[in-house]
């Protein structure tokens, strides 16, 4: 079982680290179960056969040869020659080569557990290295989502003010074309009416020209009537009096 860190976390990690720790303890010790029930197994197949061995001892050394002789070193020098004793060593021997070969293979599945287990081992320090980089990935990940949405948002509120903007410039647009068109409207009626003033103006002045040049024509005419007035009164009056009084006259 690995050893618990004790780098501070908050209650979820740390609970998930326990609980990784606990399953990875699980299966370091159920990878021992199958041996240990094997050893077990092993232990009650020879307590039995120790027991069995053990009366069939004692009712081969309890028998007497045929002969009728009796004795302790009779009962033990009749082994090779009693069939049960050869019987009983022969499966004795087989019973301990079988155990030899099940103990043998016991501990080269003992081995080969082992070789799973410190496989396993890796297998978990990998993936939970594996696990360590996604998780720095994944938090790089959504520190750049984030970054990415705050963008989002901020061009998104930019985009909305400049659309308010390009709205609030079309009302200007649009109402300084109004404008613009009273403007010309206005300049069409005020070129109208300078228009008229000036031929008013024009035929003022040409009406004042005509008066002005029948006052003219008056005048030359009164003068030249008085010239040929004066005229006539040097003619008829020698000295000159009445000329006097004829212009005094005039």
């Amino acid at each position: 079982m690995a050893s618990l860190n004790h780098t501070p976390l908050n209650p979820q990690a740390w609970q998930d680290t326990l609980k990784s720790q606990l399953i990875e303890r699980n299966n370091s010790e159920s990878a021992y179960a199958t041996i240990i029930d094997q050893y077990r197994k092993l232990a009650k197949q020879t307590k039995l056969l120790k027991e069995r061995n053990q009366a069939l001892l004692r009712a081969a050394t309890s028998t007497k040869p045929s002969d009728g002789r009796s004795g302790p070193s009779s009962g033990l020098s009749t082994t090779e020659d009693n069939p049960v004793l050869q019987a009983y060593v022969s499966s004795l021997e087989g019973t301990i080569n079988g155990l030899r070969t099940e103990l043998s293979d016991v501990y080269k599945n003992q081995g080969q557990n082992t070789q799973k287990l410190l496989t396993l081992t890796e297998t978990i320090q990998e993936k939970d290295h594996q696990a360590r980089l996604d998780q720095e990935e994944l938090r790089r990940l959504t520190d750049g989502e984030t970054r990415w949405k705050r963008g989002t948002e901020e061009w998104s509120e930019r985009l909305r003010i400049k659309d308010h903007d390009i709205q609030n410039l079309q009302d200007e647009i649009t109402t300084l074309n109004l404008e613009l068109s009273q403007v010309l409207l206005r300049n069409e009626a005020l070129k109208a009416d300078n228009a008229n003033l000036l031929n008013r103006w024009i035929e003022k002045m040409n009406d004042e020209v005509d008066g002005m040049n029948m006052a003219n024509e008056f005048v030359e005419l009164s003068k030249d009537s008085a010239i040929d007035r004066t005229k006539d009164v040097h003619l008829s009056s020698p000295n000159g009096a009445p000329m006097a009084s004829s212009a005094k006259d005039f």
